[in-house]
């Protein structure tokens, strides 16, 4: 027979029935008894932190969302929604820290790498965001919210071919999207505007004008964290590749091979109909799991060719 719940328990589930019952101050009264009875009861701790952040108390939101953090640091949603909270605050530090803590205990966490993305494009990163958002999308393509903020991002570091493909990545998702829409005719009017500018007959250079430019470019350089975080990304994205280089040599060396030279031998040296039969059938299963891991592979060094690009960019 299970233990009775404790009173703290007791007092969260009458919070949050209440909660469903849109009655928001009687719940809030209720988890903080919760806490009362026991400081440590982490799922009330979780609760007034979503209600603060649903009135837009960012500040007592992510008080009690860190104190979640410490009470349970097993679990990584509290973490992650830390981390949303100070971009909400526009703490960007502080919430790019969090959520690098959040995606190194799972990388596996949609949620942890796009929360990632806005603080790093808040830190003036947008060639680390770049690489964020990619990993979103890598573990859940259809994330539309996912794929507008990397189109974005792609116009406003002027790479439009970039930001159309994944305009319409996110229309093919849902046709009405309208800030996808909006954002394919902000990709055009900027089109547009770079032909204009674009003078077939040539134009003399503003030599103040290109001076200003690379001094500019020369002022640009990354700082230690952008390098730090910058270098993590490509040691990830190569030990991705190895890893998938690895998966396909063994696949080719443990399935593929024994299977042909089973096939072989049941062709040259077998009577057995049944066994031709059965070989000549698995061959085709074993070559198309060699066919996902290259494509496997291609698709993760395609990944590390592309961070590299932005990072020139």
């Amino acid at each position: 027979m299970p233990p009775a719940p404790s009173k703290a328990d007791q007092l969260y589930d009458q919070g949050k029935a209440l909660l469903k019952e849109r009655k928001i101050d009687e719940a809030v009264k209720l988890f903080e008894q919760a806490i009362q009875e026991n400081s440590r009861h982490v799922g009330s701790h979780e609760s007034l932190a979503a209600v603060y952040f649903s009135r837009k108390d960012f500040a007592k939101a992510a008080e009690f969302f860190e104190k979640a953090t410490k009470l349970d640091p097993r679990r990584i949603d509290p973490l992650i929604n830390l981390g949303a909270v100070q971009n909400r605050m526009e703490n960007y530090q502080a919430a790019a820290k969090t959520l690098r803590l959040a995606v190194s205990r799972d990388r596996k966490n949609p949620a942890a790498y796009y929360n990632l993305a806005i603080a790093q494009k808040g830190l003036h990163q947008p060639h680390l965001a770049v690489s964020a958002y990619k990993e979103v999308l890598k573990l859940d393509p259809k994330m539309i919210d996912a794929l507008q903020n990397l189109a974005n991002l792609y116009l406003d570091m002027g790479n439009i071919q970039q930001a159309q493909f994944h305009f319409h990545k996110a229309l093919e998702i849902d046709p009405k999207f309208e800030k996808a829409q909006r954002g394919l005719e902000r990709c055009h009017a900027v089109a547009e505007e770079k032909k204009k500018e674009h003078n077939p007959f040539g134009r003399l250079v503003n030599m103040e004008e290109l001076a200003n430019r690379t001094a500019e470019k020369k002022l640009r350089t990354l700082t230690p964290q952008e390098r730090f975080d910058d270098r993590n990304a490509v040691h990830q994205l190569a030990k991705e590749c190895e890893h998938s280089a690895i998966v396909l040599l063994n696949t080719l060396r443990d399935r593929v091979g024994p299977a042909l030279t089973r096939l072989n031998h049941s062709l040259s040296q077998s009577e057995d109909p049944f066994m031709m039969l059965r070989e000549s059938e698995a061959l085709p299963r074993e070559v198309a799991t060699l066919e996902r891991a290259h494509q496997d592979l291609r698709a993760r060094i395609h990944s590390l060719r592309e961070h590299e690009k932005t990072i020139r960019e």
